[in-house]
């Protein structure tokens, strides 16, 4: 039992280590471009790739609050904007996720399909992710998708879902 509890605690401290290095090159791209900062920033990511993640995150959090109050926001959004746009993301598209009864979804998701300028993905957990050009565009089809699938069963739409 011991070897197992050893291997889950090992693989969710490799999982924060590399969510941390995703991070930590999110903040790169962001970060100004001031040589303490910088130096800082390079320290924090090899201790990272060290695998020494408590001292990485010590020396981080100073970090992220010097940058916090001296940055722009605008400067991750500048960094963040390419990828959003070729994924097709907000504030590109208006997103919703609906979820419920497995035959309202459908129902509501064959509803979507027939309208025209909507994007249908189907998620492995029975959501369906709608995408569509514009909130007043996505708000119209949902309203009609909520109709057609309402009777199948419940149905649950969320705009602008926090997870995708």
């Amino acid at each position: 039992m011991r070897a197992s509890s050893a291997r889950l605690r090992s693989r969710s401290v490799r999982a924060a280590g590399l969510a941390l290095l995703a991070t930590l090159t999110l903040i790169a791209t962001a970060a100004p471009r001031q040589d303490t900062h910088r130096a800082r920033l390079d320290a924090v990511i090899e201790r990272s790739k060290a695998r020494e993640y408590d001292a990485a995150l010590t020396a981080l959090r100073p970090l992220i609050a010097d940058l916090g109050s001296a940055s722009d926001p605008a400067l991750l959004a500048e960094a963040e904007g390419p990828r959003r746009k070729l994924l097709d993301l907000p504030p590109y598209s208006s997103l919703a996720r609906l979820t419920g009864d497995a035959a309202a979804v459908a129902a509501a998701a064959g509803s979507l399909r027939s309208a025209g300028g909507i994007g249908v993905s189907e998620g492995g957990d029975g959501a369906v992710l709608v995408r569509a050009p514009s909130s007043d565009h996505l708000a119209d089809a949902l309203a009609r998708a909520l109709v057609a699938g309402r009777p199948a069963g419940r149905l649950r739409a969320e705009m602008d879902p926090l997870r995708v």
